[in-house]
């Protein structure tokens, strides 16, 4: 028998899991995350405008372990040494035969101190929670989101959905180092988002960087000030400082660079936004559908080398993206088409009901979103 770790339990780590855990015969299975419990990434921006129930896009790993049968250590991974086959963990030495590192992305401070300090950031389903407490005590004349990328303009969509919700009135200002906000996407698509945040009272400011941060008070491009204000971080993500530590290829962000396999090196796979795979020499792009399919991938590696079978190639399949913002004109590509409006939302609302973890959580969703719902149009009949 074989012992697999597999660090982090998010998309990538769980379609893992799911796999290796009907081999019990061939695999000890040992699970590493720092969190106790799987957020759901794609809800965190609904958390706010939504006012979504932190528990109901939360799941307990321990959960999880019983369902699956593996053996979950809740601690923050320090150092791997892959010559050695180990795991380091605060705590404890794990020796393995083959890993998966799918621990994810974490926010990126870029070195910078006081942001890191000072701003809220959206990893987990906990970080989200503690923004919407800041913003219950109604302290804020200026919200700024750093960063104008798809964490970015959703954050802000729903920032202002929850001011009008809770008639609060606070000016929201994204800064975007680049000359235009979500850079890589279409024209047409820009410039939809870019009038949807004009009509939310929504400023963009491109070309510009936060230079200073003291306290509540928030300094852009050297000359704008912004007092009693609260900074959210979403300005980018790299991988886990261990990561950072290892003696393989890996881009800027730190993600690893991987074979057709998945495959780092020998004994060593990795998957989701830990992993950067390159497809038609085009890096896959950090998404919920890539990393399913290539934690599936790499755990049927792993399972073929157990078994001293040949390894399958990933082959990615893009069915396209969707940008969804709190007042439902969200828009984004399906299966080749171009889409605008409710639809795209309500095809984001259920991905997330068909992905989300446990059945008691997809129907408290459900029934919280369609409340949320009616609620909101109730709200715009009383203010018409």
């Amino acid at each position: 028998m074989k012992t697999v770790v597999v660090i982090g339990c998010g998309f990538a780590g769980i379609a893992a899991i799911k796999l290796l855990s009907r081999y019990p015969q061939d695999i000890s299975l040992i699970v590493i995350d720092k969190n106790t419990a799987n957020s759901f990434l794609p809800l965190l921006p609904d958390l706010v405008g939504r006012d979504l129930a932190e528990n109901n896009i939360t799941y307990p790993i321990d959960t999880l372990s019983h369902s699956y049968r593996f053996r979950f250590i809740n601690s923050l991974v320090t150092d791997v040494d892959l010559t050695a086959k180990r795991v380091f963990t605060a705590s404890t030495e794990i020796p393995y035969d083959y890993l998966l590192i799918a621990s994810g992305s974490e926010t990126n401070f870029y070195g910078n101190d006081a942001a890191s300090a000072g701003a809220m950031k959206l990893d987990t389903a906990h970080d989200v929670q503690k923004i919407r407490q800041a913003l219950q005590q109604s302290a804020y004349t200026h919200l700024i989101i750093a960063g104008g990328g798809y964490t970015g303009i959703e954050m802000a969509a729903g920032l202002r959905r929850y001011c009008s919700k809770h008639r609060q009135n606070p000016d929201i200002t994204i800064v975007e180092r680049a000359d235009r906000i979500l850079g890589p996407l279409p024209e047409w698509m820009r410039t939809y988002v870019h009038n949807n945040l004009r009509d939310l009272r929504i400023d963009v400011l491109t070309k510009s960087v936060i230079t200073q941060i003291n306290d509540q008070h928030i300094v852009v491009n050297n000359a704008k000030t912004y007092t009693r204000a609260l900074l959210i971080w979403a300005a980018g993500v790299q991988t886990a400082e261990y990561i950072q530590k290892l003696p393989v290829p890996k881009n800027p962000q730190g993600r690893l660079i991987s074979d057709r396999y998945l495959q780092v090196e020998k004994s060593c796979f990795a998957a989701g936004d830990a992993a950067l795979f390159l497809w038609k020499n085009t890096p896959l792009r950090m998404s919920v559908q890539f990393a399913l399919t290539q934690g599936e991938c790499a755990a049927k590696n792993i399972l073929r080398a157990v078994q001293a079978r040949p390894l399958i190639t990933f082959k990615p399949k893009d069915p396209g993206y969707i940008i969804p913002l709190a007042n439902n004109r969200s828009c984004g590509s399906v299966l080749g088409l171009s889409m605008r409006g409710m639809l795209p939302t309500m095809l984001h609302f259920l991905l997330c009901l068909y992905y989300l973890y446990g059945i008691k959580n997809k129907c408290r969703l459900l029934i919280e979103l369609i409340r949320s719902e009616f609620k909101q149009k109730d709200r715009e009949v009383k203010n018409s």
